[in-house]
């Protein structure tokens, strides 16, 4: 058993940690926690045969720590939407609850006792962190929405949903990351990198693990092609099904694998912004080597965006200084990708003066992350941007308000960029919006 990352909150930053991990973890049905967060762990643990346990260890700091522990233990097991997994919720109890005569005590004790809640000593939870643990102390609200971010991410389970908020949380930390390598930001560098080296850890070991364990019972259909039909995560979850890696020993392992990709990290090379992103995505997955016999083909939660720089790096935009961004959002996109986009674009000369972007119910959750990241930092993406609600089966009417949007742009007598991605549907009603248009030279479409 080893504790794989723990989060520390001091002060104001306690309630902020856990209103943003509720949000995050039950998709925004969940927006104020009952209590601070004060301490939180991931923590693996090996339990029949190949089987490896999951748990979140959890400290609140009001009087009445088991609301929060009810709330989080409501959506790794019962919610029906919530992106989390059925993870184990334990409490970090102090010290041993010898006397429980105080009222505040009495609920949790019978959590603990009565009811046969697990919990953990915090004295047993440091010793659990002695070999190799991540360990980060979150002191403002920039750090509570990266760390919230990150361990819902992690805590997130073997579906779509779950490996998206993966790939959001890792584009986010990643453009952190490279923003600090060159002029610095409002969290530090150790903290993003410690972070980022987590959540590719325990994407790289666990959720291809799960991936194996759970691809008999899917009979290679729809589901498993949602879940580990990636080129990054087949083949990897392979390795455990056909018996290359033994499925032992996870917790080692996904220190080992944290530790060499923080490493790998230290430094990223490259001249452009492009160059850097795919140094970073060459630097995880060299990293893989230290557990696997070889790398996967992609890589599974940053590679999206060299990709998306790549396409916009042979775009022909001419003498072009400023202008409107339109696109459409993928369950992929966050405030991580959204940056990548505006600050390679003023690399290559043009100043993004105004951003519209297309969803779907299905990416309302991406959406809802953009914003709160633009309420917590001051980047380049947080200045005139606007969503726009389509629907994913209803073509006509989406055409209608894509086509609205850019006629709209044009007549305000700006250049318009258009980024295509993400559901077919979408995509076709908005080419066929830049078709109408076609011939201007004002508008650039680019489909990735």
């Amino acid at each position: 058993m080893r504790a794989l990352i723990c989060l520390r909150a001091c002060g104001a930053s306690e309630q902020d940690l856990a209103d943003f991990f509720l949000k995050f973890a039950s998709g925004f049905t969940m927006i104020r926690a009952p209590s601070g967060l004060e301490e939180a762990a991931l923590i693996y643990y090996d339990i029949v045969g190949p089987q490896l346990g999951k748990a979140l260890a959890v400290r609140a700091t009001s009087d009445e720590p088991f609301r929060l522990l009810h709330a989080i233990r409501y959506l790794a097991q019962l919610h029906a939407t919530s992106p989390m997994s059925a993870v184990d919720i334990w409490a970090i109890v102090a010290k041993e609850l010898r006397d429980i005569t105080r009222p505040n005590y009495v609920s949790l004790g019978h959590d603990v006792a009565k009811k046969v809640y697990p919990s953990i000593l915090r004295a047993d939870l440091e010793r659990l962190r002695e070999d190799f643990s991540i360990t980060l102390d979150v002191e403002d609200k920039a750090q509570a929405f990266f760390g919230g971010l990150a361990l819902a991410a992690m805590c997130s389970g073997i579906h779509r949903l779950g490996l998206a908020l993966r790939q959001v949380a890792a584009q986010a930390l990643a453009f952190e990351l490279l923003r600090l390598q060159d002029r610095g930001g409002p969290i530090s560098r150790e903290f993003t990198l410690r972070l980022l080296a987590a959540l590719s850890a325990d994407t790289y070991l666990w959720y291809p693990l799960m991936c194996a364990q759970k691809a008999p019972s899917t009979l290679r259909g729809e589901l498993y092609s949602a879940i580990v039909g990636l080129q990054a995560v087949g083949p990897i979850a392979d390795f455990f099904r056909l018996g290359c890696v033994e499925s032992t020993n996870i917790p080692e392992k996904a220190s080992k694998l944290a530790a060499r990709i923080a490493s790998s990290l230290e430094e990223v090379g490259g001249e452009s912004l492009r160059e850097r992103a795919e140094h970073l995505c060459e630097g995880m997955k060299a990293s893989l080597r230290a557990v696997y016999p070889r790398e996967p083909h992609g890589e599974a939660l940053a590679g999206l965006v060299p990709r998306v720089l790549g396409k916009l790096e042979g775009l022909p935009l001419g003498d072009w200084e400023e202008a409107a961004l339109l696109m459409t959002a993928t369950e992929q996109l966050g405030p991580g990708l959204l940056n990548f986009i505006i600050s390679f674009l003023r690399e290559k000369g043009v100043e993004i003066t105004e951003k519209r972007i297309l969803y779907t119910p299905a990416t309302l959750l991406n959406r809802l992350i953009i914003a709160e990241y633009l309420e917590v930092m001051s980047t380049e993406a947080s200045r005139g941007i606007s969503f726009l609600p389509v629907g994913a089966t209803n073509p006509e009417l989406t055409y209608r308000i894509a086509d609205s949007a850019l006629t709209a742009l044009l007549d305000e007598g700006q250049r318009v960029l258009v980024i295509m991605m993400g559901h077919m549907s979408v995509v076709a009603s908005l080419a066929k919006a830049c078709a109408k248009h076609r011939g201007r030279e004002r508008v650039r479409p680019v489909v990735v």
